[in-house]
């Protein structure tokens, strides 16, 4: 009875905290990043020279040190081999002047590190380039390259290096707290971390516009995994899990404050590992808007162009006396709340954690009140993105409190006479904020109402407004061009998803807002299993209105796949697509499957086994768990209307092979392009080459026309490394009716080539040396002859070759049989055939070829050789008569002569 009394008193808890959770702030005026924050006139201190900056560092150690200091760097400072762990906190004005501060190495253990530690929200640090390397041991929590964690103004600021931690790790700044802003910020180099990671910050509350990121953001296997030194009781209870790598973006890891016009140019993840992957940001349930991706982005699961997991968001107005009362009974729920997780300390684990999570929710909350409120001594209040910031983070940490309750009631056992009583005097407390609230609004109620579809434009909470990406997204499930998935998050297992469905869980007691809004996707989008969009994979809720697709959509394996949406039980409404789309089943040009989708335009080639249509694959069922904004039942003929398509080829139907009038019908191309409002990318066909750095070259055609090569631009030449359009030497680029795209790849240089084909003693046949790239190899095919031979000539072996992309000079060939006196023939690109000369390199015969060069053969001769021995015998005889004749000759006139000259002499005698 003991026991079941205390969870009856867990579950009132809980619903007491519900009931009186979702809240709003109020508007403010507005301040420019760049004005001095305490607005009273301190002390300037301007550094010249290494050590001084080190005793600035050293008495920053007390905070009240920098207030009203204004520090001017003077000159460039190197802090390699100084002992330098931080600027422990920073709460004046920093002006670097355009000046450097390089060298910087912090790799001591602890967490919230950076150039600054803490950044104070009265601080503002402005035109500083820092370089160097942030790779904390120990807790590696809140890590950045300028700031671990900033409340502050950083305006302006370039970090260059590597910036390496556990969670909440940003190239500038770790976490950025609600009232914090990050400005016209740039990161390069490299970023890694296992939560919450992010090119610009990690976790983001406040505001970030104008930033750029083109570090690479945990691109390696090696960033995507987790050590064992990693696990940690706290860990395997937490709400993450540690068998995953979470939330990576490339300006944010996370982010429920605002992120304004800012660019990511550097790749995000590593292919098949890591949850909630997006260009922009990981995880997002604030407000993003005019951003742009140009990078590649790779992930399992939620992974997108812009936002990787888009979780809803909730919004109540109340009226400023509310708020003060609301801030202070929060105020004595966090204190109660901090009693009983001390009390709970050494008893239940799991409880413990989520006890904690609950008071770091309440406490988050609090602070975001706080910031809203007008503080009489500060004569700057908050601009109006920290005032929006606050209002999402105040919901978002709310909604992580109900989840925290969840777990609280699931878990619950028996504790301490002193919990009891702490709970007791918390459950009192909750009763008062219960009433606080209810005289300010009608309680919910317990109703689960998706009000995305009532969007307004003053409305910046729960939003991905006029983002593009251009981009490729490759991931398991669950992606999309902008955003990989609506949804609510599952901590505890991110490869299962939160299906929403009946009143069980408290998570949905609330009004849910997600809205994807004007935004345009060109990057290719490819997938293996299911839910791939253009614009969104997977959208359990939420509004996706006024998009556009370009992008290819390739998941051949995958079910669910759409050229905006996968699967949506949201509103899709008055988006296009122009796309080439494959999938297996549920392949539509809008949606694979989907619920709401009216007024949207299809012009696509589409491939899928079944339930495929230039519309929808199949329309969407209604789950019932969600109040209809009107309260009224939607008919089915309600829910998809004004739809219409132009297949490229023959018809395919709108939905499910089958086209249906006013509702989802096909037109004539001239209908088509004639349509009220339709882009006029429709009209016309776009060959995109895609440079690596996020440039865009589109070459513009009328259906039907050719690409001449003239049209075809170079690539930028890069040192070791050899570029090709991707696809391009396979393309037919006659007759062109649809667009098409090519990326620009680089692989590197290879100096030597061989075959797959091996000789005697396992060498290969044939070895190529020039340069090359990938790690392609040379394609024999046998020849049966070669050129014509001449009348002595005999063909004793040759080779058709291929080789890789590149140039090569110099063939090494190991022949069959060796072979002496041999000529090496070699055909060229106009078919003719050449000799060439050749040398021995051991078994191989090395010579030259050149570009287009296409076969080689090796020649013999057929002429019969007389054997030197017998001719020599022969001749050697024939002159040995020949001598001795000559030899009798000379003796026989030498013996006339002789003769003669005797009878002279006796003719003279006489």
């Amino acid at each position: 009875m003991r026991n079941l009394m205390k969870r009856i008193s867990a579950l009132l808890l809980c619903l007491l905290l519900v009931l009186s959770l979702p809240v709003t702030v109020l508007a403010a005026e507005t301040q420019n990043a760049d004005e001095t924050p305490s607005g009273e006139e301190g002390t300037t201190l301007r550094i010249f020279r290494r050590q001084q900056f080190l005793e600035f560092a050293e008495s920053c150690r007390l905070d009240s040190y920098s207030r009203n200091l204004h520090v001017i760097l003077m000159a460039d400072i190197d802090l390699a081999g100084a002992d330098f762990a931080g600027i422990p906190i920073f709460c004046g004005s920093f002006d670097g002047n355009g000046h450097t501060v390089s060298g910087l190495s912090i790799t001591q253990d602890g967490s919230n590190m950076g150039l600054f530690r803490y950044v104070d929200d009265s601080a503002l640090i402005r035109d500083l380039t820092v370089s160097g390397k942030v790779i904390p041991d120990g807790s590696r929590s809140a890590v950045g390259g300028i700031a671990g964690h900033n409340a502050g103004n950083i305006l302006n600021c370039f970090f260059d290096g590597t910036v390496s931690g556990a969670e909440d790790v940003g190239g500038v700044v770790g976490i950025n707290a609600v009232t914090g802003i990050l400005d016209s910020c740039h990161a390069s180099g490299v970023v890694t971390g296992k939560h919450r990671t992010g090119g610009i910050a990690g976790n983001n509350q406040g505001v970030i516009r104008s930033c750029n990121n083109r570090s690479q953001v945990n691109t390696t296997a090696e960033e995507n995994q987790v050590a064992l030194s990693d696990i940690s009781l706290s860990t395997i209870v937490g709400s993450e899990s540690v068998g995953t790598v979470t939330d990576i973006g490339g300006i944010a890891g996370t982010s429920s404050g605002i992120i304004r016009q800012s660019k990511n140019r550097g790749d995000v993840g590593y292919q098949h590992m890591g949850y909630n992957v997006g260009g922009i940001a990981g995880t997002q349930s604030g407000y993003l808007y005019r951003c742009e991706n140009f990078a590649q982005v790779y992930g399992r699961k939620e992974v997108g162009g812009i936002v990787g997991q888009m979780e809803p968001t909730t919004l109540i107005e109340y009226a400023e006396d509310t708020m003060q009362l609301l801030q202070s009974q929060l105020g004595a729920v966090s204190d109660l709340t901090g009693q009983a997780l001390s009390t709970i300390h050494d008893g239940n684990s799991d409880v413990g954690t989520q006890v904690g999570n609950l008071y770091d929710s309440l406490t988050d909350a609090k602070d975001a009140v706080d910031t809203l409120l007008p503080d009489g001594d500060d004569p700057y209040p908050p601009d109006q993105d920290t005032i929006d910031a606050a209002i999402n983070n105040v919901s978002s940490s709310l909604a992580s409190a109900r989840s925290s309750l969840n777990g609280i009631m699931d878990s619950v056992i028996d504790t301490t006479s002193s919990l009891n009583r702490t709970i007791g005097s918390l459950a009192g407390q909750l009763s008062a904020m219960s009433a606080t609230i209810g005289n300010a609004s009608q309680n919910l109620g317990g109703t689960i109402e998706d009000i995305s579809d009532r969007d307004a434009a003053e409305i910046l909470s729960g939003k991905v407004e006029k983002c593009t990406n251009s981009g490729s997204v490759l991931a398991d499930l669950n992606a999309g061009g902008v955003v990989g998935a609506i949804a609510f998050e599952n901590d505890l297992d991110p490869e299962s998803d939160l299906q929403i469905s009946g009143d069980d869980s408290l998570n949905f007691d609330a009004q849910l807002r997600a809205v994807i809004l004007g935004c345009e996707n060109s990057g290719s989008v490819t997938a293996k299993r299911e839910n791939v969009g253009g614009i969104a994979g997977w959208m359990a809720l939420g509004l996706a209105k006024d998009c556009l697709s370009t992008g290819r959509i390739d998941a051949s394996d995958a079910d669910y796949v759409g050229g905006i949406v996968g699967k949506s039980s949201g509103y899709v409404r008055q988006c296009s697509a122009k796309s080439d789309i494959t999938g297996k089943a549920y392949v539509g040009g809008i949606a694979g499957e989907g619920l709401t989708v009216t007024d949207c335009r299809s012009m696509v080639q589409l491939t899928g086994s079944e339930k495929t249509g230039a519309v929808l694959g199949m329309r969407g069922e209604r789950t019932g768990f969600l109040k209809k904004v009107d309260g009224s039942e939607e008919s089915e003929e309600e829910t998809v209307a004004g739809n219409y398509y132009y297949t490229v080829g023959s018809d395919i139907g709108a939905i499910d092979g089958v086209s249906y009038a006013e509702t989802a019908q096909s037109l004539a191309f001239d209908d088509f392009v004639a349509l009220e409002g339709l882009d006029p990318i429709f009209k016309v066909v776009s060959v995109r080459f895609l440079y690596d750095d996020g440039m865009v070259h589109t070459v513009t055609l009328t259906p039907g026309e050719s690409l001449s090569p003239d049209g075809i631009p170079k690539l930028p030449e890069k040192t070791g490394y050899v570029g090709r359009w991707d696809g391009l030497a396979d393309a037919d680029l006659t007759d062109i009716r649809f667009d098409v795209s090519f990326r620009a790849v680089y692989t590197p240089e290879l100096e030597t080539v061989q075959s797959e084909a091996l000789g005697e003693s396992d060498l290969p046949t044939l070895l190529a040396q020039g340069q090359f790239s990938g790690n392609a190899t040379i394609q024999l095919t046998r020849m049966g002859k070669g050129p014509a031979p001449g009348v002595h000539d005999k063909f004793l072996e040759g080779y058709a070759f291929t080789l890789p992309a590149g140039t090569a000079d110099t063939l090494r060939y190991l022949p069959e049989t060796q072979q002496k006196n041999v000529r090496v023939m070699v055909q060229g690109a106009d078919g003719g055939w050449r000799e060439v000369s050749h040398t021995q390199d051991g078994s191989y015969l090395v010579f030259a070829i050149e570009d287009g060069d296409q076969s080689f053969c090796l020649i013999g001769s057929m002429k019969k050789s007389i054997p030197w021995l017998p001719i020599t015998g022969a001749g050697g005889a024939a002159l040995i008569v020949l001598l001795a004749v000559i030899l009798l000759i000379r003796r026989h006139r030498k013996k006339k002569k002789a003769a003669k000259a005797d009878a002279s002499a006796t003719s003279e005698d006489t």
